[in-house]
């Protein structure tokens, strides 16, 4: 029988993902790269937390083994290739940006607010309520996707992706409790893959264009 109450553990999920909209926030006022996959390691920590705190207050045991997954495979496997990747192709600094950070923090904000509203109807299964946590998750999808398209640097683009991810897993912990552990497995086996591949093409691109920001590689088509 869990320590912790449904209505605390649902406060404590709430707060953890209150935490992980934080870092989304970091990394869209971040210009370092590598500030931006500190975030994103932090971020995962958080969302590992989540998975325990929910498998605790339910019972759910299988979601002990999905928060050691997400701390191995995202907070310490997918951080450090990026930053390796960071590292390889000399990108310190994300100097190119497409929107500048006050227009991006205000963009975050109003994608937060539209997430709100997205999800006020949308039902939550058992007794957690866990409902902001699964406007915070919408809200961490809508600015992964942002991210994406408004950073030059291929690596924050990359960033923007799997903090994308990551919002889809904080909604399915947030909705259902997460998916089938079998499930789980496959998306965490497919982004680790999706990250290495995407990563050594980083690599190629630096090797064969001596730049890995999309605003030039533009002005390379002929």
């Amino acid at each position: 029988m869990p320590v912790i109450d449904l209505p605390s553990a649902a406060k404590l999920v709430n707060l953890l993902g209150a935490l992980i909209l934080l870092t989304v926030f970091f990394m869209l006022s971040a210009r370092q790269v590598y500030a931006a996959i500190n975030a994103y390691a932090v971020q995962s920590v958080l969302l590992a937390a989540v998975a325990a705190v929910v498998g605790y207050a339910t019972g759910l045991t299988d979601l002990y083994l999905v928060a050691l997954i997400t701390l191995t495979s995202k907070a310490v496997l997918i951080t450090l290739f990026l930053r390796y990747v960071a590292r390889r192709v000399e990108s310190w600094r994300e100097l190119a940006l497409y929107i500048n950070i006050p227009v991006s923090l205000l963009a975050g904000a109003i994608l937060t607010i539209v997430a709100y509203f997205v999800t006020h109807s949308i039902p939550v299964q058992g007794g957690l309520d866990t409902k902001p946590s699964l406007s915070i998750a919408v809200a961490a999808m809508l600015i992964g996707l942002f991210l994406m398209i408004s950073r030059a640097e291929v690596i924050l683009q990359i960033v923007g992706l799997v903090t994308l991810e990551n919002g889809l897993f904080l909604g399915a912990l947030a909705v259902s409790y997460g998916t089938p552990l079998i499930v789980e497995f496959g998306i965490f086996f497919d982004i680790l893959v999706g990250v290495i591949v995407m990563g050594i093409l980083v690599m190629r691109i630096r090797e064969g264009m001596a730049t890995t920001s999309t605003s030039e590689l533009r002005r390379l088509r002929g």
